[in-house]
């Protein structure tokens, strides 16, 4: 568990979005782009490591491409269509799917050796 929480694909998630909470809510710094993009794409990152752990530590198993993928879409069907739907304070926005993506494309670009291609049949 170390190797994936002490590993640069989940660190730089994480402090990017520690410093940006940070600096919106303590130093009230606001910067448009940030404030609207950087949360869901760390969200989408830091996620698929919470998953990846689950399955090492209990399953003893390692995510598919596949897990990504569904993983994302889920993630983004709770928070673009849900969310908006039982709140008016959240609203559907495309480029916040693009970022949740782009974590995710980070997520694989960087721990690819958290993944299989596919769950071997017995």
């Amino acid at each position: 568990m170390k190797k994936i929480l002490f590993h640069y694909g989940f660190i730089i998630p994480v402090l990017a979005f520690t410093i940006h909470q940070v600096l919106e809510i303590i130093f009230e710094i606001h910067i448009p782009f940030l404030d609207n993009y950087l949360d869901p794409f760390c969200a989408g990152a830091i996620m698929l490591h919470a998953l990846a752990i689950e399955r090492k530590v209990i399953l003893d198993n390692k995510l598919t491409y596949l897990d990504v993928v569904i993983a994302i879409v889920l993630l983004s069907i709770i928070v673009e269509v849900l969310f908006p739907y039982l709140s008016s304070r959240f609203t559907a926005d495309i480029y916040d799917l693009l970022s949740f993506i782009t974590g995710g494309i980070w997520f694989l670009l960087t721990r690819g050796d958290l993944l299989i291609r596919t769950y071997k049949r017995e």
